[in-house]
C-alpha cells in the first residue's frame, strides 16, 4: 500500500511539472521570445536546433530537479561553471524582460 502511494505521488508530481513546464514555454512562445531572438541574432535558419534544445531544457530541468544529482567538477571548474551558468541566466531574463517591455 506504501509503495502504491509513493508511485502514484511521483506519477503525479512528474504530471503537474510536465504540465508547469510546458505553461512556461507555451507563455514565452506565445509573447514571441523565441522568434525575436532569431530574428535579432540572424539565426532563422537554425530553427530546429532552437526547438529541440527548448525541448530538452525542459526535459533535463525537470530530471535534475527532481533526482538531484550531484556533479563534482573540483574547485576550479565549478566556479567557472557558475560563471558560465550566471551569465546565460543573465542574458535570457533580459531578452526575456526585453520580450515583455515590448
Amino acid at each position: 500500500m506504501i509503495l502504491l502511494k509513493k508511485c502514484l505521488l511521483a506519477f503525479f508530481g512528474l504530471c503537474a511539472g510536465g504540465i508547469i513546464a510546458a505553461g512556461v514555454y507555451a507563455f514565452l512562445a506565445i509573447i514571441g521570445v523565441f522568434v525575436r531572438l532569431m530574428g535579432k541574432t540572424g539565426t532563422r535558419k537554425h530553427i530546429f536546433l532552437y526547438e529541440t534544445v527548448i525541448i530538452l531544457g525542459g526535459v533535463l530541468g525537470n530530471i535534475l530537479d527532481i533526482y538531484e544529482l550531484p556533479i563534482y567538477m573540483g574547485p576550479y571548474i565549478g566556479t567557472l561553471f557558475i560563471c558560465v551558468f550566471g551569465l546565460s541566466v543573465g542574458i535570457f531574463v533580459g531578452c526575456l524582460v526585453m520580450s515583455l517591455a515590448e
